[in-house]
């Protein structure tokens, strides 16, 4: 095995052996973490006995392979299955990532191959949102910070099954593209009436597809997704913002601040002020 880490370089590992991180072990995750990479790094390993999902997020990394030296540039996935040598490194001066590690079981298996592969990923942003959270979240003695914990590990199973389940088939790479730009619609704009036949006809699709589709490739029910894209953007504002409940209600949908702080509790189990001075 080849490993090369400069003092530079600054890598913060997931705290898998956390209470809140327990559905990262329960899905096979087995090491994973946040790179902050300068100056030298390269990994090289002959017999990997798990596979690697490495996320990057910034900077430009190398991935040599039967072909040659590969670039990896921020926005790309790289794959290295289980049993598969391999050696990635740093390509310039910095390389940020977001990586797993994870056992050849469940979901995973599908990552088998004879070789690594590279395409352009779909959950970047998300996992290195999510990890950066559970990060925060472990660091705290609070009462609440294992459920939010929890929540933050059970979204980076769900970021990783969703990048693995379309791998192959373009159909399902499409299909999951459509309905990630429908998201990210919901996502900017939290406020808009949003129901399941205006969701649909974004999607060009009657309501009953959007159910089969939103259950096979987010595993929600529709609302339950803009429900969820609502209390993010929510907690965003929260921490970004000194804008009064009753603005960030009105500004992710929610008439008043007291629906909306009764929807917020129940989604993280605590009152939108708590999350506010708890964050700050």
């Amino acid at each position: 095995m080849t490993l090369i880490i400069d003092a530079d370089c600054m890598e913060r590992f997931l705290p898998l052996h956390a209470a809140g991180a327990k559905p990262l072990r329960d899905h096979g995750v087995m090491l994973a973490g946040l790179s902050q990479l300068r100056t030298a790094y390269e990994v090289g390993r002959q017999d990997p006995g798990f596979h690697l999902l490495l996320f990057c997020l910034g900077g430009t990394g190398w991935i040599q392979t039967s072909d040659g030296r590969r670039r990896l540039d921020a926005g790309d996935l790289l794959a290295v299955p289980a049993r598969v040598a391999a050696r990635y490194g740093l390509f310039d001066r910095a390389w940020d990532i977001v990586w797993f590690h994870l056992a050849d079981s469940g979901p995973w298996r599908a990552l088998r191959g004879d070789q690594p592969w590279l395409r352009r990923a779909g959950e970047a942003s998300g996992l290195r949102l999510a990890s950066e959270a559970l990060l925060t979240e472990a660091r705290s003695d609070e009462a609440r910070s294992r459920r939010m914990a929890a929540l933050h590990a059970e979204l980076i199973v769900h970021h990783l099954e969703r990048e693995v389940a379309g791998l192959d088939d373009p159909r399902t790479l499409d299909m999951r593209r459509q309905l990630m730009e429908l998201w990210d619609l919901v996502s900017r704009e939290p406020g808009t009436h949003w129901s399941v036949a205006a969701l649909a006809a974004r999607m060009h699709c009657s309501p009953p597809t959007l159910h089969r589709l939103c259950a096979r490739y987010d595993g929600v029910r529709p609302m339950a997704m803009v429900h969820r894209l609502r209390m993010e953007r929510a907690a965003g504002l929260l921490v970004q913002t000194d804008d009064p409940l009753k603005r960030i209600a009105e500004m992710v949908g929610y008439n008043g601040p007291f629906a909306f702080s009764a929807a917020f509790k129940r989604w993280c189990g605590m009152s939108p002020q708590e999350y506010r001075s708890r964050t700050r």
